[in-house]
């Protein structure tokens, strides 16, 4: 599993909280850093939906230094 980056926001999001999705051995969690903030959880679906089936899309927001925007997100997949 990947580190927590230092600019993370812990108190809106814990991905070391199991979600039910995340507690199913068939699922498989990929992190993808530096999207850009017009990067809408449908585009991610729509894009990632062509490899396996997508159970959980959600786009986080950093808190960075002012003027710096850095988005990211956490997809489940599913491995069946």
């Amino acid at each position: 599993m990947w580190g927590v980056p230092p600019y993370y926001n812990q108190q809106a999001f814990n991905p070391m909280q199991p979600i039910n999705q995340f507690k199913d051995p068939s699922n498989t969690t990929v992190f993808v850093d530096g999207l850009s903030g017009s990067v809408t959880g449908d585009e991610l679906r729509s894009f990632f939906q062509s490899f396996r089936e997508i159970t959980y899309v959600k786009i986080l927001r950093s808190a960075t230094a002012p003027g710096e925007d850095r988005h990211y997100s956490i997809i489940v997949c599913n491995l069946r």
